[in-house]
């Protein structure tokens, strides 16, 4: 797994917010969310109620085929899902993430000593971190790791997960040939980094207010003409600014230029560009970022590179 594996994914999640596509960073994302693999065969669900209310919802997160690995590599490969869950959450503004180590049920499938390892593998993976033990709270086909975002009200959510499978290599009779010239049963992983993508979005809206930083922001600035003599030059400058690969629009509406700074405002456009006489003769912006700072006056060039910038 290397470290383009967080942008993928987080191109799945934007996927949903059609309209904030487009800046440098953004370019390049690809859809692979990673997401648990249900289904293949009837019964195969999580056994937790957070994961059955998920599975009764709606979705658009896709569900690509699950990660196939060796005993020997389980523990290295949940490291990097673990990881690549830390880095995407950070990215998004989630510091409270727990982590809860289900281990096997009453019910399971597999042997004891499977179940054992598997344990075994997670526990190591988790080395150094804190973690709760839910127990006997795995899925009948191995234990799992669930991730858990706290939101802006205190709730916890479950969210990502990695789950081991020893049950589907059995149905399918999978196997591998090791190094040292036999036959060996793989073991499944299943990994769901954002979980539910509703769900996700949800939390997502709230924690910020729909105040979003400007990367993700689905209007990046907005464009305010003065008056109807300034139209053409607004009309130009988005233009460019769009050509640069920023997401603008103009408010040309026929209402006060405070009343629709006020909108802005309101809107939580992270930057309202005022064009006036001095501004259209000199080829300059009035730069007003949100929350009513004033950034000052600048060039179209400079206050393209000073969003791209920002935008990381």
């Amino acid at each position: 797994m290397d470290s383009f594996e967080i942008t993928k994914i987080a191109g799945a999640v934007l996927s949903a917010l059609l309209l904030i596509f487009g800046t440098k960073k953004l370019r390049n994302l690809g859809a692979d969310l990673g997401g648990a693999v249900k289904g293949f065969k009837d019964g195969i669900k999580d056994a937790t109620a957070d994961d059955k209310a998920a599975e009764a919802a709606p979705t658009t997160e896709p569900s690509p085929p699950p990660q196939v690995t060796t005993g020997q590599t389980i523990e290295g490969e949940v490291k990097a899902i673990i990881d690549l869950t830390d880095r995407f959450y950070a990215r998004f503004g989630f510091t409270d993430v727990r982590l809860k180590l289900a281990t096997r049920p009453e019910k399971a499938a597999g042997s004891a000593e499977m179940w054992d390892a598997g344990e075994a593998a997670l526990r190591n993976a988790l080395e150094g971190r804190e973690y709760e033990i839910k127990e006997g709270d795995g899925a009948f086909y191995g234990p799992k790791i669930d991730f858990h975002v706290t939101d802006v009200m205190g709730r916890s959510w479950q969210l990502g997960t990695c789950q081991l499978d020893f049950y589907m290599p059995e149905q399918f009779d999978l196997s591998y040939r090791s190094s040292d010239d036999t036959d060996e049963r793989p073991v499944i992983l299943h990994r769901a980094i954002s979980g539910s993508v509703e769900r996700f979005l949800g939390i997502l809206i709230e924690n910020t207010g729909g105040d979003f930083p400007v990367w993700l922001a689905p209007v990046q600035a907005r464009i305010l003409p003065i008056s109807d003599r300034h139209h053409e030059v607004a009309e130009q400058v988005e233009e460019r600014l769009r050509a640069a690969g920023l997401r603008v629009e103009s408010d040309v509406r026929a209402e006060s230029i405070g009343k629709r700074i006020r909108d802005g405002e309101l809107g939580k456009v992270p930057y309202l560009l005022i064009i006036g006489d001095r501004e259209a003769e000199d080829g300059t912006l009035s730069v007003r970022a949100r929350h009513g700072e004033n950034v000052g006056t600048l060039t179209v060039d400079d206050f393209a590179a000073r969003v791209l910038e920002e935008a990381g």
